[in-house]
């Protein structure tokens, strides 16, 4: 991945907003059974994330994103513009503890929301232990398909 500078915060949405657009996707959530792929449990994950993005023209972004959920294959968030399914991406994010981390991985899907906001769902590169980033009584997500296409 390239070196990129600070992240942008691409929704130029106020708090307040974000958290209803969020808790909106979450109500509206498609209920269905999951597939073999996606068959991970889901939790709400609130804690501040940066994923960099690498473009397929070669290009490097850097985003703060605002997460909707977490499982240890991957995770889904709220961005401000679309990404191409199979860009590669590396998502920065905290444990309980306030340790970094980084975990490579691609997205898998992205859908339009409304105005430049889409949800982007990501798959990691390795699993990850989920009650590392959650309290293990987290409130599970809605399964859903994962965004595809525009």
């Amino acid at each position: 991945m390239m070196s990129v500078s600070r992240p942008i915060d691409s929704t130029r949405m106020r708090p307040r907003q974000r958290t209803e657009l969020i808790n909106q996707l979450e109500k509206n959530g498609v209920k269905v059974a999951a597939d073999a792929e996606r068959r991970a449990t889901r939790v709400v994950y609130n804690g501040q994330v940066v994923v960099t993005v690498d473009h397929p023209s070669g290009a490097a972004s850097r985003f703060v994103v605002y997460p909707r959920n977490l499982s240890a294959k991957g995770m889904a968030f709220v961005h401000g513009g679309f990404l191409y399914p199979g860009s590669r991406c590396l998502i920065l994010m905290n444990d309980l503890a306030g340790k970094g981390h980084q975990m490579p991985g691609q997205v898998r899907g992205c859908r339009h929301v409304n105005g430049l906001v889409h949800e982007v769902s990501v798959i990691f590169n390795d699993a990850i232990k989920l009650d590392e980033f959650v309290v293990p009584t987290a409130k599970p997500a809605t399964q859903e398909k994962p965004p595809t296409g525009r």
